[in-house]
């Protein structure tokens, strides 16, 4: 037996002899006593642990930006007038290592979910929306649903800003795209509704009548990273939850430990009735498996304020950005590692490179023979004052006759009498059609992206 006295002494479990209580053994027979953990030690670290993140929980709170982008420089390439792509790069997240809450786990993928949730993402997916929002800075991706016909839910921060959004939806093999307008905007709750410019046949998700329960589990569904349509699975961790960011208070969150990252802004948090319990909008880098979901509730509200709504609520107000010098050098970084994304991200890369540089022998090349004006110097003319720049490519989709189809947007400056409409500065936000002849693809046609305006004015 062992004990401790008023002075703090041990004794011996085997003698029976009292000893120092930081003795390794007993002084008189030998005895190895165990090693004693310094408990008060790991209790104070632990407590300065929470202490620190306590401090620090708001201040790391971070709404998901729709796949931030900055614009930089680059030479162009183009089948019409052409501006240069930036990349859009998701936002960065704190590599200072963080302790893990208990509540969170991995979450699973679509294939390993419990059988209702597959089942619950099987019916719904057709209504998930993925957003492409083009913006004077460049552009980002975000994800909504169908709540009607044509009105599509989403964050306000993933379309704040737009000066257009493409929409796309349904099979993957073969998607649907159109454009919308953002018809309804709050800040103060991040809520945004938007109106396609035409119906939408895909699944109307319904709002949940009440608050979950905690402990409830959930799935998120979205593009994180801009990766193909994504299913996560959760538990709601607490409700009613309270975050700061940029000098603002959002309050009433449901906290989730379900994997949220940029690019699900906006998407649908489910029940497994597929109801939707919130939507997707923020979560803690300083942490794993802390996100948050505006409430159904609020959604209700707001979007019943702005169904009636066809005109758009949100102004792009783009200055007039100024060209690179034609011989900066530029690069445009592929959507994906996809070998067909980098090969089409190429071709790009060279024909807006020839358009800056006047090498329009090579940029003719590289279109198709049906694109083609009739002679290089008719297309010379053309664009002789032209420079493209900010060029993104936001993705790269396979044909089924083994042609691509690249969603680009960039600027262009050139002399009035070069321009759409006299304009001497243009944002273009188009559709390419890709066929593999030359080296190794050439540009078929281009169109407005997702049905909507091929360009505009900046």
């Amino acid at each position: 037996m062992s004990g401790s006295g008023s002075q703090g002494w041990g004794f011996c479990p085997k003698c029976g002899s009292a000893h120092d209580p930081q003795a390794q053994s007993c002084p008189q027979c030998g005895f190895p006593f165990p090693r004693r953990r310094n408990r008060g030690r790991w209790v104070a670290l632990v407590a300065a642990l929470v202490v620190l993140l306590g401090s620090a929980a708001f201040a790391a709170s971070q709404l998901l930006k729709p796949d931030a982008t900055s614009t930089t420089p680059v030479d162009s390439a183009r089948a019409t007038p052409s501006v240069t792509p930036t990349r859009v790069s998701p936002s960065p997240t704190p590599t200072s290592p963080s302790p893990t809450p208990a509540s969170a786990s991995p979450s699973p993928s679509a294939s390993e979910v419990p059988g209702d949730f597959a089942q619950i993402f099987s019916k719904v997916r057709s209504g998930v929306v993925r957003i492409d929002s083009s913006t004077c800075d460049g552009g980002g991706i975000g994800t909504g649903f169908l709540i009607d016909d044509a009105l599509i839910v989403t964050a306000a921060h993933v379309v704040e800003g737009a000066a257009s959004l493409g929409l796309t939806f349904g099979d993957e093999s073969d998607p649907t795209v159109a454009s919308g307008v953002v018809v309804g905007i709050d800040r103060e709750t991040d809520m945004a509704l938007i109106r396609a410019d035409r119906d939408l046949d895909g699944h109307v998700f319904g709002l949940a009548d009440s608050q979950p329960d905690v402990g409830q589990s959930v799935v998120a569904i979205g593009f994180p990273q801009g990766e193909p349509m994504t299913l996560t699975s959760g538990i709601v961790s607490g409700l009613n939850r309270t975050i700061s960011f940029e000098g603002r208070t959002f309050q009433g969150l449901i906290q989730t430990d379900a994997a949220i990252n940029p690019g699900n802004s906006g998407g649908p948090m489910l029940d497994l009735k597929g109801a939707v319990q919130g939507v997707a909008d923020a979560v803690r880098t300083d942490a794993q498996g802390i996100a948050y979901a505006i409430p159904a509730a609020t959604v209700r509200r707001l979007t019943e304020q702005w169904r009636g709504n066809t005109k758009s609520v949100v102004d792009a107000d783009c200055e007039a950005p100024t060209a690179p010098d034609r011989t900066s050098d530029f690069d445009i970084v592929p959507p994906s590692d996809d070998p067909l994304a980098v090969e089409v991200t190429q071709l790009f890369r060279d024909y807006f490179t020839a358009i800056n540089g006047a090498d329009y022998d090579q940029a003719w090349a590289l279109m198709s023979p049906r694109l083609r004006p009739s002679d290089v110097t008719t297309f010379a003319d053309s664009l002789s004052s032209t420079i493209d720049f900010g060029v993104v490519v936001h993705s790269v989709k396979p044909g089924k006759d083994g042609s691509a189809t690249a969603h680009v947007y960039f600027v262009s400056t050139q002399a009035s009498e070069q321009g759409p409409e006299g304009q001497t500065c243009t944002v273009w936000d188009l559709d390419y059609t890709l066929v593999p002849t030359g080296d190794p693809w050439q540009i078929r046609r281009a169109k407005a992206h997702g049905g909507g305006s091929a360009y505009h004015s900046c």
